[in-house]
């Protein structure tokens, strides 16, 4: 499989699999699949300043977005109904998280934590990213989120939020002294039809160290192109 079409894990599909027992992973990684999802978040994803109404190093003065422009932005480029309602349900969401429960909201520039992996995701220029690039401030506090988007099967056990955590801790306390103080925090929002925002906390200050990272990693994408070559290989004996 050519490097350029070796697809990264998703975030919470790392985190979830990465945590479980080694003799586990194949059987979990080859649940994971390349198939065409029915909607996706990218509408989300392109109004995320918008959304979050966040102030830069650049702008510093807060820009406030009416709601029913973020609204049309989304279902602009939503490319079904289905899509449209799913995005505009989370936008709300962070929207009123952002307006009603945060004082300001400043963007923020962190790279992702590129760990020592093998040569593929070398190639692909992988790195790991936890979190959403805004600092939102609430008082005296201050906190940076990892967005878990799905509905259930993400980052629900504890296992998996230590590990998001943990990369979140090195990425972006040690690596800004700026941001040494910040707190984390999972955006969790479970539910089928009706879906609410649960801000999820470390339940420890103990945190996986880099190599434990490294090794957890490097071991699961070893594993999960194991998994994507025997899918190409099955394919091909399929003619």
């Amino acid at each position: 499989m050519h490097p350029k079409k070796i697809p990264l894990l998703p975030p919470s599909d790392l985190a979830r699999i990465t945590m479980r027992p080694r003799e586990d992973q194949k059987r979990l990684l080859s649940g994971v699949r390349s198939a065409k999802v029915p909607y996706k978040y990218t509408p989300l994803r392109k109004c995320m300043s918008d959304i979050f109404q966040a102030a830069s190093p650049l702008f510093p003065a807060r820009v406030m977005t009416p709601w029913a422009l973020v609204a049309r932005k989304i279902i602009k480029n939503a490319e079904s109904r289905r899509e449209a309602i799913e995005n505009l349900r989370i936008a709300k969401i962070l929207y009123n998280l952002a307006t009603t429960e945060c004082d300001h909201v400043v963007e923020i520039d962190v790279d992702g934590l590129k760990l020592g992996l093998d040569r593929h995701l070398k190639d692909i220029g992988g790195r790991l990213t936890f979190w959403s690039p805004y600092v939102l401030y609430e008082g005296e506090r201050s906190f940076v989120t990892f967005l878990e988007l799905r509905r259930k099967g993400g980052c629900e056990t504890q296992a998996a939020q230590k590990f998001v955590f943990s990369m979140m801790h090195h990425s972006i306390r040690e690596a800004d002294p700026d941001l040494a103080d910040v707190e984390l925090a999972i955006a969790y929002m479970p539910g089928l039809k009706r879906r609410s925002l649960t801000l999820l906390e470390p339940k420890t200050t103990e945190f996986m160290s880099i190599d434990e990272l490294q090794d957890r990693v490097e071991f699961t994408y070893n594993t999960w192109f194991e998994v994507l070559f025997e899918r190409e290989q099955k394919k091909r004996a399929a003619g």
